[in-house]
């Protein structure tokens, strides 16, 4: 088999075509020691060729860069496959030329941090790299890092407290919530990362029920814009290696010893629209020390956490309780969060059972072994198979 990939610039885009080639030596019998007959021809622009000479023909190309080249209809029309990596990035963070060129392109789908509920408008043309979960691991067990060493340390730490709350930027649906919990809870607050109010984006593909909650508090709060200042969080990266081998690490992604003392660990998802899960950093620290998260997000959260072979405190919720991750109404499901969160502060004995033991382990061994990202391989791999030609 012949393939043709031709990259303008690029984000992750190129470790989920490396993936699948080393899927493909996987589903080999042992007896060719891993030898593929795939032929590859690889090339940084755009190129003239005949369809005829590969098998499949792929395009990639990294979002941010979309702009700033040439691309017309002819030119996704020449290639079987185009694929626009989103940087690891969920859905929100896209511009407006990537919504275009996917909407009339029917060949062309958008790599992202985004696991879809299949009634998303997006659902058949992102394909899911939580790319995320390998990094992570990476980050905190391999003895290159210093987290690695942290960790050691930060794992004899007892569990103290049942649940803890640990907010990021202050945005407008951040605050709301925190408002929502001082209100109500005795639970304990980290929200000193930001002071002022900022207003929530817009996502390109935001539902009625998003877009109406945005807007809304953009209105009620007296919110700004993000301003330089908001992106310090990338200022002060910590150096990896001697002579930087490595490259460096933001601090966000050390973990702080509260994950190994608490049981639970509340806070607010990157992404926060509904039907969509984006695995980030917040939620991997739960799995790695042995807490549960509570993800504050969009609808159906929950739910997406749990098709991808991972469980969160709803899953130790009553039934009767757990109904909230289906409502879209932000507010509405905010004000549910609320009553379960009062309901853990009064029943703490579920954290400590079998249950929660056998979970967290569970969410453990997932997270470790990038379960995840293989079920991510191999939908792509189904996508392939639509376009190649034997």
């Amino acid at each position: 088999m012949k393939i043709l990939i031709s990259t303008i610039s690029d984000g992750v885009g190129h470790s989920i075509l490396d993936a699948w080639h080393a899927y493909q030596q996987h589903l080999l019998d042992v007896s060719c020691n891993y030898r593929l007959s795939i032929e590859y021809k690889l090339t940084d622009t755009v190129v003239k060729f005949n369809k005829h000479d590969y098998n499949l023909s792929i395009l990639l190309l990294y979002s941010e860069s979309a702009s700033a080249h040439d691309l017309s209809h002819e030119v996704f029309e020449q290639y079987d496959l185009v694929l626009i990596c989103n940087g690891g990035e969920p859905l929100m963070i896209c511009n407006p030329l990537v919504r275009e060129f996917i909407q009339q392109e029917t060949n062309v789908y958008l790599i992202a941090n985004s696991y879809l509920q299949s009634d998303h408008v997006m659902f058949d043309k992102t394909i899911w790299f939580p790319h995320n979960v390998k990094t992570c691991r990476d980050y905190w067990t391999r003895h290159f890092y210093p987290q690695y060493f942290d960790n050691q340390d930060f794992s004899k730490l007892g569990r103290k407290n049942t649940l803890y709350f640990i907010n990021g930027a202050n945005r407008a649906h951040r605050h709301l919530f925190v408002e929502l919990c001082r209100q109500q809870l005795k639970i304990p607050i980290q929200n000193s990362l930001g002071s002022k109010i900022i207003e929530i984006g817009d996502s390109q593909w935001e539902s009625r029920h998003d877009q109406a909650f945005r807007e809304a508090l953009n209105t009620r709060y007296e919110t700004a814009l993000p301003g330089m200042s908001d992106y310090t969080y990338y200022d002060n990266d910590v150096w990896v290696g001697i002579q930087h081998r490595f490259g460096s690490i933001c601090q966000g992604y050390f973990l702080l010893p509260l994950y190994f003392e608490n049981y639970c660990v509340v806070f607010p998802e990157s992404g926060w629209q509904n039907n969509e899960l984006t695995i980030t950093e917040k939620a991997l620290k739960c799995f790695y020390a042995g807490s549960l998260p509570f993800p504050i997000g969009g609808a159906n959260i929950n739910k997406l956490y749990n098709n991808v072979g991972f469980t969160t405190a709803w899953n130790l919720l009553p039934t009767h309780l757990q109904s909230f991750d289906s409502e879209l109404d932000h507010e509405v499901r905010y004000r549910a969060v609320v009553e379960c969160l009062k309901w853990f502060e009064q029943n703490p004995d579920i954290f400590y059972g079998d249950q929660f033991i056998e979970m967290t382990a569970a969410n453990k061994l997932n997270f470790l072994t990038c379960h995840c990202d293989f079920e991510s391989i191999k939908n792509f791999d189904s996508l392939i198979k639509k376009y190649v030609r034997i």
